[in-house]
């Protein structure tokens, strides 16, 4: 296995809600389908599945609905929520209520877990639509667009809401963030320099400032910026997860494993922590460590493309050879044919269960999907070895039996 993508198992350094350790687009819990309080899915606490926090007591009361109730049973099923029936049932609750923002909020939640951004997106934009000073649906476009690549667009929704709410520190921090997703460093620091003056131990304005520095390639001015967060907040997944990135590009290994580890212990479902903690298990050869990361990945993303990759890799170091097959497979299905995938496929069918036939479209795919690869490549060669080895034999016609005459022996009568 030569082809091993290592690069899929990325480093997860994402600019959105949550690569910034920020789990803030929660469950909408039913009884307060358009507040803007500290339960919304944008607040600082998310809201309990059907419990009563300060917005119930305010707000509207508790919507009893069966369909709603339900999709929250699936979106807090343990181990793992099922977001296929959750969405399903906030849809029936849609389709009956179409106002029902709560109902649309966990379906544009739902969407963005099962990797289906476009859907995500369509979703909280009608959602904002419906109610443009809902704090948590604006958040959750601005998460989806920066996921998409679209941090302009994500920008332009962030200026909007500063020009009313100019001390959010939240709206502060994912500009900033946007704006470094985009190279704009001097507008990025601008808004951490706000922040800073509004709370000088705001967690989000330490984290992008770190991560400024660590765009312009200063790794130590990170370290130093990241301690001092850790300073002002030594509970902070996010910050612990910063700097352990810091001495990854200062080759300090080991400190950045223990860092990676005390934010996977503050946070253990911070995405981006359990990938890193993967890759480096996998580079050591722990791969029942990295597969215990992977496997927590793809319990609250379950489509995650390099949680997927990940946990076949470690399946593969372990010798589960159809476990990784599997798990290769599932990645091809749900992120197309990524040729590190394809390549994977092919060397466990032809290397490890003995089945070329079986290998040889998996070879021939990988070629398609991979540009730019030489002619000399030994891939061409396998092709050519699986070709003439896996022709179907024609059956041999079996000899004539003495005394048969031609037309006896083609059927006739």
């Amino acid at each position: 296995m030569n082809r091993i993508c290592h690069q899929e198992i990325s480093q997860a350094r994402s600019l959105t809600l949550m690569g910034l350790g920020l789990g803030l687009l929660g469950l909408v819990a039913a009884g307060c389908p358009a507040t803007t309080g500290s339960n919304g899915p944008g607040g600082r606490h998310r809201a309990r599945p059907g419990g009563s926090g300060p917005d119930h007591r305010t707000g509207p009361r508790p919507i009893r609905d069966a369909m709603f109730a339900s999709g929250v049973r699936s979106l807090v099923r343990k181990p793992s929520p099922d977001f296929e029936s959750a969405r399903a049932a906030f849809q029936k609750v849609l389709a009956k209520r179409p106002n029902h923002l709560a109902a649309l909020l966990n379906i544009a939640y739902c969407s963005l877990h099962l990797g289906q951004l476009r859907k995500a997106r369509e979703s909280y934009a009608k959602a904002v639509s419906m109610n443009p000073k809902h704090r948590g649906a604006r958040f959750g476009l601005v998460d989806v667009l920066m996921r998409s690549g679209q941090a302009q667009q994500a920008q332009t929704l962030l200026d909007a809401h500063l020009a009313g709410h100019p001390r959010d520190l939240m709206a502060l921090g994912l500009a900033a963030a946007a704006h470094l997703a985009r190279g704009q460093r001097g507008k990025a620091l601008t808004k951490v320099q706000t922040a800073l003056a509004i709370d000088r131990k705001d967690v989000l304005a330490h984290l992008n400032f770190g991560r400024l520095y660590l765009a312009k390639g200063d790794s130590r001015t990170a370290l130093m910026i990241f301690s001092r967060g850790l300073r002002l907040a030594p509970k902070s997944a996010a910050l612990y997860f910063g700097r352990g990135q810091a001495y990854m590009t200062t080759k300090e290994m080991g400190r950045a494993v223990m860092d990676f580890e005390r934010a996977a212990k503050l946070a253990p479902n911070h995405t981006a922590t359990r990938l890193n903690l993967g890759k480096v298990y996998v580079d050591n050869l722990d791969y029942k460590g990295a597969l215990g990361h992977f496997e927590r990945v793809l319990q609250i993303w379950p489509r995650h493309r390099a949680g997927l990759l990940g946990k076949a890799r470690a399946l593969f170091g372990l010798r589960k050879f159809k476990a990784a097959l599997a798990g290769y497979k599932k990645v091809i299905k749900f992120h197309g044919s990524l040729s590190g995938a394809l390549y994977q496929v092919a060397k466990i069918y032809q290397d490890h269960l003995d089945k070329p036939r079986q290998a040889l479209p998996y070879f021939q795919k990988f070629v398609g999907s991979s540009k730019g690869l030489s002619k000399k490549d030994p891939v061409f060669a396998t092709i050519r070895m699986l070709k003439a080895t896996s022709q179907p034999r024609s059956p041999k016609k079996p000899p004539p039996r003495r005394g048969d005459s031609p037309r006896r022996r083609g059927g006739g009568g």
